[in-house]
C-alpha cells in the first residue's frame, strides 16, 4: 500500500469537505434566488396588468362621460380633437377610437397618426370593432395586434339611455414588457453579485480553513514524526535518546508511555548486561568471599539496597560473616563473638527456610 501521511490525508479531506460546502451552497442560494426572482416576476406583471387595466377603464369611463354632449351636438371635432390628444399624451395608448352605432369612424386616431380624418368613413368589421358595439357597458379585452398583445378598453357612450356610439382605446403592452425585462435584468445583476461575493468570500473562507487546516496538522504530525524517528532510533538497539514530545493531548499521553517503555528497556538490558558481566566475573573468582562481595554490590546497584550482609554457618553450627555491604561496615565483634544459632534472629529464617522481617533492627536484641 502506498505511504499517504497524516497531513495529507487532513487536508486533502477538509479540501474536499470545502469544495462540496461550496458547490451545495451556490446551487442553494442560486434555486433561492431564481425562484424569488422568478415569483417577484410574476408579481411586477400582475401589479403592471392591474394597473393598466385599471387605467384603460378609468380612461373610457371618463371619455364617454365627456363625449355624451358632443357625440349628441354633433361636434366631430371636438369628439377628434378629445381622443387625439388623449392618444398623443399618452405612451401606453396604440390607438383610440370613437364609432356610431353603425361601427362608422369619427375618428381613429392612433401613435403615428394622429389626424386620422375617416369621418363617417367605412364600416369597421375587425374582430374588436364587432366586439364593442355589442356592449352595452364598459368592458375590455385582449387582442394581437402586430405580433403584440394589445388591451381594448371600450364604452358605450349613452344619453338618455340610448347608445350613441362607443370610445374604445389600445392600451400596449410594450411597457410593461419594457419594465419586466428591465426587472429580469435588474434580478439577474443581483444575482451575479451575490454570487460573486459569495464565490469570493467562501474562496478566501477555504485557503483560510487550508491554511489553518495545515497548522493543526503540523501539530498532529510533528509529535508523530518525533515519536517514529524514536521508534526507529530504538529499532536500531539506541535505548539512550529521550522522547521529547510535550503536548497536553492524547499524543503526549502516547509520547510519554513511549518513553517510559524506553526507559524500562533500557533499564532491563542495562540489567540483562550487569547481569551478564557479574557471571563472568564470579566465574573467574576463586576466593569465595571475594565473590560473595561482588554479588553484594550487584545486589545494591540493582535494588537499591543501602547495606547488606552474607552469614554462613560454619561446620560447628555458628554464623560467620563472610561478606559485607559497605564492606567497611563489617561488624568485628560479631566476626569475634560467633553468636550462637539458637540466640540469633537468624535462627527461624534458617530453620523454616523463610524470609524474616524486622521492622527497627535497633530494637531487635538478638541483632
Amino acid at each position: 500500500m502506498k505511504f499517504k501521511s497524516i497531513k495529507a490525508k487532513l487536508i486533502q479531506s477538509v479540501s474536499v469537505i470545502f469544495i462540496i460546502s461550496f458547490v451545495l451552497v451556490l446551487l442553494i442560494v442560486t434555486y433561492i434566488n431564481t425562484t424569488d426572482s422568478k415569483v417577484n416576476l410574476r408579481k411586477s406583471e400582475e401589479n403592471i396588468r392591474n394597473a393598466l387595466i385599471a387605467k384603460g377603464k378609468t380612461l373610457t369611463n371618463n371619455n364617454s362621460q365627456a363625449l355624451k354632449g358632443m357625440v349628441e351636438d354633433n361636434a366631430f371635432s371636438a369628439v377628434q380633437e378629445l381622443v387625439s390628444s388623449t392618444v398623443r399624451d399618452d405612451v401606453d395608448i396604440s390607438y383610440g377610437v370613437f364609432m356610431d352605432v353603425d361601427k362608422r369612424p369619427w375618428v381613429y386616431a392612433t401613435a403615428n397618426n394622429l389626424a386620422d380624418d375617416r369621418i363617417l368613413g367605412e364600416t369597421l368589421n375587425d374582430q374588436a370593432s364587432n366586439w364593442s358595439a355589442q356592449l352595452r357597458k364598459q368592458d375590455f379585452k385582449i387582442f394581437s395586434l402586430k405580433g403584440g398583445e394589445t388591451y381594448e378598453f371600450a364604452s358605450p357612450v349613452i344619453v338618455d339611455e340610448e347608445i350613441l356610439g362607443v370610445i374604445r382605446y389600445g392600451l400596449s403592452t410594450q411597457s410593461m414588457h419594457k419594465s419586466l425585462a428591465k426587472a429580469a435584468l435588474t434580478s439577474q445583476a443581483s444575482l451575479q453579485i451575490t454570487l460573486t461575493i459569495l464565490s469570493g468570500t467562501v474562496l478566501i473562507t477555504m485557503l483560510l480553513g487550508v491554511f489553518f487546516t495545515k497548522k493543526v496538522a503540523y501539530t498532529i504530525t510533528l509529535p508523530l514524526d518525533l515519536l517514529k524517528s524514536a521508534a526507529g532510533t530504538i529499532a536500531d538497539g539506541n535505548y539512550n535518546d529521550q522522547v521529547s514530545v510535550r503536548t497536553n493531548d492524547e499524543i503526549g499521553v502516547l509520547a510519554d508511555n513511549f518513553d517510559q517503555m524506553r526507559a524500562t528497556i533500557k533499564k532491563k538490558m542495562a540489567d540483562l548486561a550487569k547481569l551478564n558481566s557479574t557471571g563472568e566475573i564470579l566465574a573467574s573468582l576463586s576466593n569465595k568471599d571475594a565473590a560473595l562481595e561482588v554479588v553484594l554490590q550487584t545486589m545494591h546497584e540493582q535494588t537499591g539496597a543501602t547495606s547488606g550482609a552474607v552469614y554462613l554457618i560454619s561446620d560447628t553450627e555458628e554464623l560467620e560473616a563472610k561478606a559485607n555491604y559497605p564492606s567497611n561496615n563489617v561488624s568485628e565483634k560479631f566476626r569475634r563473638e560467633n553468636q550462637s544459632l539458637e540466640k540469633s534472629a537468624l535462627e527461624q529464617a534458617i530453620k523454616t527456610k523463610n524470609v524474616i522481617f524486622i521492622a527497627n533492627t535497633k530494637n531487635e536484641q538478638s541483632l
